[in-house]
């Protein structure tokens, strides 16, 4: 069907101004691009996701509907064309694509084949679908005017390849800290506790193997889940706790350290 098609595109006298007749990708070469952008993204039994810009007869969708289990959707000006991809029983809507732009945020994986004649339209219109695509979702583009030099790329051929859109950065990446050692800012992250609770609250490695409920404060000494640790006179006192909160628990800390009753120096061990 795909032959037939383009031995007819040869005699077509009429050609459009803008854009470039059917002129495919072949066959063989879309389908080893396409096996790289599934198994990028072949997690789970999840599946994904397919758009074509100018699919044609279809045939494209086809391949990924049938041998990749893609849920497909392509977009064509030609009615003809979207005539013929009916016959293969896919999902291809009439789009104008220099008036329309179709919602590539919601695919997974996106193929373009260079619609427009013109590069300076083409190019712009390449990088608006760059724009528009998600993060981790994946770019197959053949005749490329644009190519997305700074995303990882998986295959690569001249006028061709396979590009993955980088992923946003993670929340704690985003952050820098300045001054990561002063213990009245707090760290970042949902917790929003100051680092020095962070670190009072963290268990301490015990010689003769791992502790239960002892914490250890900046010092290294170990500190009990009451807020005291064996003295040498026996008193069971330590001498950077006030005897205020000696008998609080760790949680009781902090939610006086919530409400501002208490400064962390008081139970840190760098005060007393």
């Amino acid at each position: 069907m795909e032959m037939d098609q383009l031995c007819l595109e040869r005699e077509t006298t009429d050609p459009d101004p803008d854009m470039w007749r059917w002129s495919p990708l072949e066959l063989t070469e879309f389908d080893r691009m396409l096996t790289v952008a599934v198994q990028l993204l072949s997690r789970g039994l999840r599946q994904l996701f397919f758009a074509e810009a100018g699919c044609g007869i279809g045939t494209k969708l086809y391949l990924a509907k049938h041998y990749h289990n893609l849920h497909e959707t392509g977009y064509e000006i030609s009615r003809e064309y979207l005539v013929k991809a009916g016959e293969l029983g896919v999902n291809a809507y009439r789009w104008d694509l220099r008036e329309k732009h179709p919602p590539w945020s919601h695919f997974n994986i996106v193929y373009i084949a260079r619609p427009f004649k013109d590069d300076a339209v083409e190019v712009a219109w390449e990088n608006e679908v760059c724009e528009s695509m998600r993060p981790g979702s994946v770019l197959i583009s053949a005749y490329s005017a644009h190519k997305p030099y700074s995303w990882p790329c998986f295959y690569r051929r001249p006028f061709r390849g396979v590009w993955m859109k980088p992923r946003a950065a993670s929340y704690t990446q985003m952050i820098r800290r300045t001054e990561p050692t002063d213990p009245l800012v707090g760290e970042p992250g949902p917790r929003g506790l100051p680092g020095a609770v962070r670190r009072a609250l963290r268990p301490s490695p015990s010689p003769s193997g791992p502790s239960r409920g002892r914490f250890a404060e900046p010092g290294g000494e170990p500190i009990s889940r009451l807020g005291r640790a064996p003295h040498s006179d026996g008193s069971g006192a330590h001498r950077g706790y006030s005897r205020a909160i000696g008998t609080e628990t760790t949680g009781q800390l902090v939610r006086s350290w919530l409400r501002g009753s208490i400064m962390p120096r008081n139970w840190v061990g760098l005060g007393g």
